[in-house]
């Protein structure tokens, strides 16, 4: 279609992208990264590994901060393919290439946040950073240990169990289905959870059908806001 509107006009060829186009942009977004790292006094590292569709072995390291004026600022770094195998040695060897590429000021201090996988702690301490073990990572592990305690792990069972005969209920009454889905994180996989399209319309069930509201003063100057009615 180009090729009849303009016939003088050339297309160019993926080599150029791949050899001109790709490594200027690349360039470019790198000087600017360069310049943004510089201002940071603390600078926070993660690394990750994770596999790809093609089922490549790949780590991604990132850098967060926070600016002079209060702004999360976060810069990805690289991601690799990392044929090696995943030991603290090899993560640390990375950690240090990384170092030396992006040449971070001085000035800042550097902290290392990673999971509990023990790679990543012995990379740590090979490195000699200050770690710092994710706290979403580490919240999670205490949760899915509370998860198997006999008491919790009965309760779920009942919720489950619960969930096809309400459905019958709702489709036999001709009401729409309450659809129940999975956390994405697979960890949190055999939880139900509702979605947040359904918890939106529950909230705003509630909110028009309550009767009354009443606010109470407690002492010191809170304010209490309780809804008394609530609906079926």
């Amino acid at each position: 279609m180009l090729n009849s509107v303009e016939p003088r006009y050339k297309i160019p060829s993926r080599r150029h992208f791949t050899d001109t186009v790709m490594p200027d942009l690349y360039k470019d977004a790198k000087e600017k990264t360069l310049k943004s790292l510089e201002k940071a006094s603390r600078i926070s590292l993660t690394c990750d590994a994770w596999t790809s569709v093609e089922t490549d072995s790949c780590v991604t390291v990132t850098a967060h901060f926070i600016s002079k004026d209060w702004r999360l600022v976060l810069h990805v770094l690289q991601t690799r393919i990392m044929y090696e195998s995943h030991t603290g040695a090899n993560i640390a060897e990375l950690k240090r290439r990384v170092a030396n590429e992006w040449k971070f000021p001085t000035s800042s201090e550097l902290v290392f946040v990673t999971d509990n996988a023990s790679n990543m702690v012995v990379a740590a301490q090979l490195g000699e950073l200050v770690h710092v073990r994710c706290y979403a990572h580490t919240l999670n592990l205490a949760s899915q240990r509370a998860l198997r305690l006999p008491s919790v792990a009965k309760l779920l069972g009942k919720i489950r169990r619960i969930t096809t005969p309400s459905q019958e209920i709702q489709r036999g009454a001709g009401k729409k289905t309450l659809h129940l889905a999975s956390a994405l994180d697979p960890r949190f996989k055999d939880l139900p959870f509702l979605s947040e399209e359904k918890r939106v319309e529950i909230f705003s069930q509630v909110a028009a059908e309550a009767v009354a509201l009443e606010i109470l003063y407690a002492g010191g100057g809170r304010m209490n806001l309780c809804i008394l009615c609530f609906p079926d």
